[in-house]
């Protein structure tokens, strides 16, 4: 390859690394973009996290709203029970019947506590798992913004590196033009008289 070959090739290569790193900064661009709505999107679901499962959240209110009515009407329906039998068997209130609606009573507030202990563990694991999903996925987005950098980078270093390698290499001409012109110089000399000859 002649030196106005390896020219060309020079200037192509150059031209194509330029092209490359001009896509390459709309792709970076791009990229950036989708990253910055990724950590939106885990700042929402964070937030959700947060509104649902945070102490006195959305899942709290549910379940004592469900605790307490289960409760109420568990209580309520005890009462009208021994209610109705009193009334139909014209007995009245017996002890063993106030007793029995305590011990009802104490149940039900027995099983109330343990369905908001199960609801409370419940919602601290949702919790942790939720924040852990967070920071897990907020960890990824610095190995992103390295992985896009490095490909972009390397990849321009490489293409000049084989634009600058092209141009650097010796072509025909600068190989045997020194030659030639030093043998015509030789020849030109055996017919000049009076040159001396080296």
């Amino acid at each position: 390859m002649g030196r106005s070959e390896s020219k060309d090739a020079f200037n192509t290569s150059k031209q194509m690394a330029q092209q490359n790193q001009q896509n390459a900064q709309i792709s970076l661009g791009n990229e950036n973009k989708a990253i910055t709505d990724f950590g939106k999107s885990i700042d929402d679901y964070g937030n959700f996290i947060n509104t649902e499962f945070a102490p006195g959240g959305q899942f709290d209110t549910a379940e004592n709203n469900l605790a307490t009515s289960a409760t109420a009407g568990g209580k309520n329906s005890l009462q009208d029970y021994f209610s109705n039998v009193g009334s139909r068997t014209g007995t009245g209130t017996t002890p063993q019947m106030i007793a029995a609606v305590e011990e009802g009573s104490r149940q039900g507030q027995r099983d109330t506590a343990n369905f908001l202990n199960q609801a409370l563990l419940s919602r601290i694991g949702a919790l942790g798992h939720g924040q852990e999903t967070v920071m897990q996925a907020r960890g990824q987005i610095p190995g992103m913004y390295g992985t896009q950098y490095a490909t972009s980078l390397g990849g321009a270093g490489t293409a000049m590196g084989h634009a600058t390698q092209a141009a650097q290499t010796p072509g025909f001409w600068d190989t045997f033009l020194p030659v030639i012109v030093g043998g015509a110089a030789q020849v030109g000399a055996g017919f000049t008289p009076g040159a001396k000859k080296g």
